[in-house]
């Protein structure tokens, strides 16, 4: 099955590679037979160049979400072998979480196939007026709309060029007037700039007392970034909730690691729940 996947993806990611290559190069023929300069030619290529390596971009990171999505839904469900009916793959889900009582300095790590119950945990500690960050690969939109998080900023993972690129002109005003309502003033990161993000919590941190940091979307961080940087991140960002009597709810899918990287994560959280 996973065989079947991979090509199935390759196969994807080759078609839109395909599209966008042929869509420049015509686009080149065209201006070819036009008469343009040598100078024009080359500013046009660029910027074609260019709409085809972004377009390229928003079909991996697409494929790359799905992928997430899949391992996540297959570590959730049981998949059956119908020769011998017995489970080839599965994930033990935790018990519930009922309550945390989050003693100060210490980081908490959900395992879960999606972020739920660590938004259940942080809606626990906003209720209690501390101060809160979200850094999510889901949506801002979609986190308040489901969630209640008051003013809490939220960071939003993405590929995007803007805050609103990924979002049609009707949901980018309604996510415009929810941020009016709600006083904030959420920022978006590519995943790619862990210092951008670093820098961000750390500005959260050193303007509050007593908070919380919610991260979910280390999943997505994981295949845009080496693991070892990843781990620099996570170990540099757990020191500053440490020294500064803070809380961090981490939530990661640990079907999505290797065996070894995940073991690694928890070496670095205070809790595992």
């Amino acid at each position: 099955m996973t065989d079947k996947k991979e090509i199935e993806k390759s196969l994807e990611y080759s078609r839109g590679y395909r599209e966008a290559l042929v869509n420049t190069w015509e686009e080149v023929l065209k201006m070819a037979t036009k008469g343009y300069s040598s100078q024009e030619m080359q500013i046009i290529v660029k910027t074609k160049s260019h709409d085809a390596k972004h377009k390229i971009e928003l079909k991996i990171e697409g494929l790359e979400t799905k992928l997430v999505e899949l391992v996540a839904d297959l570590a959730q469900d049981d998949i059956i072998d119908v020769d011998d009916g017995k489970p080839l793959i599965g994930l033990t889900e935790a018990e519930p979480i009922i309550e945390v009582h989050m003693s100060p300095r210490l980081s908490y790590l959900v395992r879960e196939p999606k972020p739920k119950r660590c938004y259940d945990m942080v809606q626990k500690e906003i209720g209690k007026n501390r101060p809160t960050l979200i850094i999510a690969r889901t949506p801002t939109i979609d986190i308040r709309e489901k969630y209640d998080i008051g003013k809490s900023q939220v960071i939003w993972l993405t590929m995007s060029e803007r805050f609103s690129d990924n979002l049609p002109p009707l949901a980018q005003g309604a996510a415009d007037a929810v941020n009016d309502i709600a006083g904030v003033n959420d920022e978006y990161v590519k995943p790619g700039e862990l210092p951008k993000l670093y820098s961000l919590a750390l500005n959260f941190i050193d303007g509050n007392n007593d908070g919380v940091i919610l991260f979910e979307g280390f999943e997505y961080l994981n295949t845009h970034n080496s693991f070892q940087s990843l781990m620099n991140f996570l170990q540099k960002l757990n020191e500053n909730i440490v020294e500064n009597n803070f809380n961090m709810i981490l939530s990661a899918n640990p079907a999505a690691f290797e065996p070894k990287q995940f073991s690694q994560f928890e070496s670095e959280i205070s809790k595992v729940l």
